[in-house]
């Protein structure tokens, strides 16, 4: 009876060791937005999109009408959103991709970040002076 329990439990712990490490991944990445995936994805929608204009003569009203002649289906991105898609112009975007941060407006100063002019680090780190400085700007 202990052998039954023992060899029980020895098989659930192999079953284990080999069950995680294959289990795991697919859990944590759930729903992460993943750039590359994306990339490809976007890619493949803009050539769609590119070969129903080059045969219509106008963009598709909606991604809808790629599949199934231009593509098999509408691919979603890694964060499981719809792409988005203006007719108007034949562009798609991506609403899982991070934006970038806007460039400071002329109204407000434009700060540096530390050191000189960025021209010499070299220089700034051995003498302790930007290059600005040592020029007299």
């Amino acid at each position: 009876m202990d052998n039954e329990k023992l060899l029980i439990g020895g098989v659930i712990v192999i079953a284990l060791v080999i069950a995680i490490p294959i289990i795991a991944p697919m859990l944590s990445k759930k729903d992460q937005y993943d750039p590359i995936v994306d990339s490809h994805k976007l890619q493949q929608l803009n050539d769609a999109v590119a070969q129903y204009g080059r045969q219509f003569g106008q963009y598709p009203p909606s991604l809808h009408y790629l599949v199934p002649d231009f593509i098999d289906e509408i691919p979603v991105t890694s964060t499981r959103l719809q792409f988005q898609y203006n007719p108007a112009t034949g562009a798609i975007t991506n609403p899982s991709a991070p934006t970038a941060a806007a460039p400071p407006s002329d109204d407000q100063p434009r700060r540096r970040r530390g050191g000189g002019s960025g021209l010499s680090p070299a220089t700034e780190g051995m003498t302790g002076l930007g290059a600005a400085q040592e020029l007299n700007y």
